[in-house]
């Protein structure tokens, strides 16, 4: 049914229910209290006040939840998020952090999400094991038994060589032997465990690896 009340009253009555949904100081940003509410209006709350809200409009290739809050601009949905809980813009160099154990990379829940830096953005996945390193990247071309293998061939062949059988550029190679990328692919990580490859040990042996130990 088409609302029958004014647009003033309309609009009041959407400011009123964002302050009493989403009481932050919100009011500090240029978002005016309908776009607000279209945002919000995307997140998924059911689970509880602690649980993860995740975004359910649109995500990137990343697995992060993105939205327009006006034409022709794009913005990561946490960020906008957190900018509500806090108030103000983040500054240059700020980021926004999933904290307290979040693991969703969609998640909108300002109970988990701080403003940081990059660094600990980067400490923050990493403790959470939501890196995308190694095979997981979506930019991955090569395996962690091809850069045990590259790894192993590179003191007695070229990179181009080696890139040849593989499929892949010599610069793919050359970054993935001299430690530029892969660098969890060590000695030290094969011997604790933390990366297993199978038959890795019996046809090259851990201390054979570029990298040495970790």
């Amino acid at each position: 049914m088409l609302s029958t009340r004014a647009p003033a009253q309309v609009a009041q009555s959407v400011e009123q229910w964002t302050e009493k949904a989403f009481p932050t100081p919100q009011s500090a940003l240029p978002l005016s209290a309908t776009v607000i509410a279209r945002f919000w209006s995307h997140v998924d709350q059911s689970g509880g006040p602690n649980t993860c809200h995740p975004w359910t409009g649109a995500l990137d290739k990343d697995g992060y939840g993105v939205w327009s809050p006006e034409r022709g601009v794009r913005s990561g949905v946490h960020r906008t998020a957190l900018e509500l809980k806090i108030g103000r813009r983040l500054a240059a160099g700020e980021e926004a952090r999933h904290v307290n154990g979040c693991r969703s990379r969609a998640c909108c829940n300002q109970l988990h999400l701080e403003p940081g830096t990059h660094q600990q953005n980067i400490a923050d996945r990493e403790a959470a094991g939501t890196t995308q390193k190694g095979e997981r990247h979506y930019k991955a071309r090569l395996t962690v038994e091809s850069v045990i293998e590259a790894r192993r061939r590179a003191g007695n062949e070229t990179y181009a060589a080696i890139a040849r059988d593989m499929g892949v550029s010599p610069k793919c190679i050359a970054h993935a032997v001299r430690g530029d990328n892969w660098k969890h692919v060590t000695a030290g990580a094969l011997a604790r465990g933390e990366v297993t490859v199978r038959k890795a040990r019996a046809l090259f042996g851990v201390t054979r690896l570029l990298g040495g130990a970790s």
